[in-house]
């Protein structure tokens, strides 16, 4: 072995540390939004949402929830999704101060849509499943989507999610929305350790290589 070859080896066994960490990040997470759209996460997450705990008018705001995979099947008014399904919940919410206020926007994930929940019933019954345990959930849903509301799977793209969302009442309670995608079950990624006997191997061949080579021209 020449030590060209050793070194483009040392190349290759680097882009496929680089790859394997890149597959060990992927997670299902809200990626994004439109303007009128705030992502919430650390320290920026609510001590609570419901009760008019947020009064915020023209902004759609969204936080990531838990990852359960499902013992049994996840029955909502929208639809179903089977058991053994792995899930990542995420809730998108309208909470305005004043009345006859409205937002229009969409909200992006890096995995797909599996169904969502605007209905109070079945937002409360999911709080326990799915719920943040550093958040208190109060009356989510408050009034559910009114007349004109609408909540949507983008046409082509299944992981965004299109509202628009209005209140019109003298004390307006929002609008909340539970957001179900795919979760992926991801490879383990290996330990730091390995990763360093990965690349001092590949060295230590490296350093062979090249007294092999010295040896050679010497004689």
């Amino acid at each position: 072995m020449d030590i060209k070859s050793t070194f483009r080896r040392l190349r290759h066994g680097a882009a496929f540390v680089a790859c394997v960490l890149a597959a060990g990040a992927s997670q299902a997470a809200i990626n994004g939004g439109s303007a009128s759209f705030q992502q919430l996460s650390g320290s920026s997450l609510p001590a609570a949402v419901g009760n008019n705990s947020t009064n915020i008018d023209g902004t759609l705001f969204g936080f990531d929830e838990g990852i359960v995979t499902l013992t049994s099947n996840l029955v909502f008014s929208g639809g179903t999704i089977s058991a053994g399904t792995r899930v990542a919940s995420h809730l998108v919410f309208f909470d305005p101060k004043n009345k006859n206020n409205s937002v229009v926007g969409s909200v992006s994930f890096d995995e797909a849509i599996l169904g969502f929940i605007t209905v109070k019933t079945d937002l409360q019954a999911t709080n326990s499943l799915f719920g943040l345990s550093s958040v208190s959930y109060g009356s989510t849903g408050g009034l559910g989507l009114e007349g004109g509301d609408s909540v949507s799977i983008a046409s082509g793209n299944s992981r965004e999610l299109l509202l628009n969302l209005s209140e019109r009442g003298n004390n307006p309670a929002g609008d909340y929305v539970r957001v179900f995608t795919l979760a992926p079950v991801t490879a383990p990624v290996p330990e730091p350790s390995t990763y360093a006997m990965f690349l001092a191997g590949i060295l230590c061949m490296g350093m062979l290589s090249r007294r092999r080579l010295n040896l050679q021209h010497a004689r």
